[in-house]
């Protein structure tokens, strides 16, 4: 095998023939000009091209080749070949092997074949590159990106690269988008800080892909997308500055730390860790981190889902020895960080008068899909009864759950619409209750609970009538099971009030003309004030006249503290401020009150208590008048 050497003219065209196509070349250019076409064989060449504009085709071997400024096209076969160009615009095609290609500023087009190859940019034009990594075939080696030069980078034609090396001297900013993954089926991407500040965006990847992002020097704000991300940084130094968007399942990685010695807490949107350094947890769910010794090397922070699931609920209308279907009108759950198929109801006290079926089948569990799919029925025994239900409780995989809840069931004789609950409502003066559907319920075979309306025929004349946050005349059976129908009350000094309503179905059914009544008692004024009803009640209890209105439990204000009430211009409401002249707190307020009314007291655990003392039919001159909305 011998070793031949070449000068190109320009423009010329050489393939190396007559010699045997294994020999090695090396071949340079006189640099007075490009656009030659070169086509060699299976050797070991090296060429060294000055200008641009240049066609090269090798064959197999550990080729370099260098490329001057302009448009070349460079292709090489299997070997570990190394490439480099200038600043045109450039196409390079590699074959198998581990290959290192460096490109210039031009918008370039890169395609590599299997092997570890790696292909160096500058961040400042990779954003307009097309660069295509082989096809992720399971054989372990991988693609690695390196950005020559900090930038801000959407690399939107950028596929098959499992690793990315972002430039130090930034900073940086790096958008990744589901394309970077069209060469990745199902995989992982890392992407590597440089040591002068790094923004990462993942945030648009769905849950079918995972990055790894690994913090430079720099202060970092790193997003994760849909998927369980890995956060990695060094316990030695502060790298680690702000994460957005995490998921429950994704873990921020120490490499440097031991789980003997690190030490970690979370207060509200603050990670402390090594004592006092900190992360800045942002648009991340409630949750806990569970610390654990990572299986490659260091500390891992995983976060968990530690809210239990919420279960809105309807009273389930079934004729006396029917079955019918439990719907996700009648019964939906959710939990932002599971699936459906992930949230288990378990019975815990059966119905008396029937039996829960699965698919058919007397279940005793059942998930929130098995609801979404219709699997999930009641069938009624037959026997004189007007009411029936069951308990349970409802648990994801993290093992959240609810407290027993009592599920009803209303067994009917007739297709009319039935007044189920029908049940005098309690609320304190000037505040509002809600109207749940313990304490009003109407229910028809065959309709679920948004097709039953309510119509009030007679309103309030103490109160109004709020659905959603906005006086209704009308409103339906979903709006009341979803704790949007409340009852607001004047604050005027009466004990009593209600209102007459008509609830009609979906074949235009109507129950009599009915009152519902409400208990008025006299207490703390303002919505949000003690004594108002729970999210799982429909009644509210009265209180005494002076009442906490809000804990300032963190805060113990000095003796020259001061305490303000400032009305809004219309009398509905207004803005409570209370200051030490180094804390400020403002609360705003709905609902009627005297300013004189207000006062604070000390809290038992060391805070500050805002209290207000009602005055009682009207006898306090300061009170406000109540404008009639």
């Amino acid at each position: 095998m011998a070793t031949h050497t070449h000068t190109l003219n320009g423009n010329e065209t050489y393939l190396g023939a007559p010699f045997p196509p294994d020999d090695d070349f090396t071949i340079t250019d006189n640099g007075a000009a490009g656009g030659n076409t070169v086509t060699l064989g299976n050797g070991t060449d090296n060429l060294t091209l000055q200008d641009g504009n240049n066609t090269v085709t090798l064959g197999n071997g550990a080729d370099q080749i260098t490329a001057g400024s302009g448009n070349n096209t460079l292709t090489t076969g299997t070997g570990n070949s190394k490439v480099t160009v200038g600043n045109g615009n450039d196409t390079v095609t590699v074959g198998t092997g581990s290959n290192t290609i460096v490109l210039g500023t031009g918008l370039d087009t890169v395609s590599t074949a299997a092997g570890n190859n790696v292909v160096s940019v500058s961040g400042a034009t990779v954003s307009g590159d097309t660069l295509k990594g082989a096809l992720s075939s399971g054989d372990g080696s991988t693609n690695k990106l390196v950005l020559t030069a900090a930038g801000t980078m959407s690399p939107v034609n950028v596929s098959g690269f499992q690793s990315y090396q972002l430039a130090n001297g930034g900073p940086n900013s790096l958008t990744l988008s589901e394309t970077n993954f069209a060469r990745l089926p199902g995989g992982s991407i890392t992407v590597i800080g440089g040591n002068s500040g790094n923004t990462i965006d993942a945030s648009a990847l769905s849950a079918a892909h995972t990055v790894t992002i690994v913090a430079g020097a720099g202060t970092d704000v790193l997003s994760g997308g849909a998927g369980n991300d890995t956060f990695q940084g060094t316990e030695a130094g502060l790298n680690l500055d702000t994460i957005t968007n995490m998921n429950v399942g994704d873990k921020i990685n120490f490499t440097d730390a031991t789980l003997a010695s690190f030490t970690v807490s979370l207060n509200g949107a603050t990670l402390t860790y090594g004592g006092t350094d900190q992360i800045t947890l942002s648009n991340s769910p409630t949750g806990s981190f569970i610390l654990s010794a990572d299986p490659v090397g260091g500390v891992d922070l995983t976060l968990t889902d530690t809210s239990p699931p919420g279960e809105p609920q309807s009273t389930l209308p079934v004729s006396t020895g029917g079955t019918v279907t439990i719907s996700t009108s009648f019964l939906s759950s959710f939990d932002p960080d599971n699936s459906a198929a992930n949230l288990t109801y378990t019975v815990l006290t059966a119905p008396t008068h029937g039996t829960l079926l699965l698919n058919g089948v007397a279940a005793a569990s059942f998930t929130q899909a098995d609801i979404d799919n219709g699997l999930v029925q009641y069938r009624q025994n037959g026997d004189v009864a007007s009411s029936d239900g069951f308990t349970f409780k409802l648990s994801d995989p993290a093992g959240n759950s609810t407290s027993i809840e009592p599920y009803t069931i209303a067994i009917l004789n007739t297709t009319a619409p039935v007044i189920d609950a029908n049940t005098t409502l309690t609320a304190s003066s000037g505040t509002s209750g809600m109207i749940w559907k313990d304490a009003l319920c109407t229910v028809a075979l065959g309709n679920e609970p948004a097709q039953m309306t309510y119509t009030v025929l007679t309103a309030p004349a103490h109160g109004v009538i709020l659905d959603n946050d906005s006086v209704a005349t009308s409103f339906t059976q979903a709006d009341i099971d979803a704790g949007l129908v409340r009852y607001q009350q004047y604050g005027d000094g009466a004990s009593s009030d209600g209102f007459t309503f008509q609830a009609t179905d979906a074949a235009g059914d109507q129950t009599p003309v009915t009152t519902f009544n409400i208990a008025i008692a006299g207490g703390a004024q303002g919505l949000g004030a003690a004594g108002q009803t729970s999210a799982s009640s429909s009644t509210t209890q009265a209180s005494s006249p002076t009442a906490p209105l809000f804990d300032l439990s963190g805060i113990s204000f000095g003796t020259g503290g001061t305490l303000g009430y400032m009305a809004n211009a219309d009398g509905w409401g207004g803005t409570l401020s209370v200051g030490d002249g180094t804390h400020t707190v403002s609360l705003a307020l709905l609902g009627q009150y005297a300013a004189s009314g207000f006062a604070t007291a000390p809290d038992p655990g060391g805070g500050t208590v805002v209290t207000y003392t009602a005055a009682q039919g009207g006898g306090d001159a300061t009170l406000l008048s109540i404008p009639l909305h």
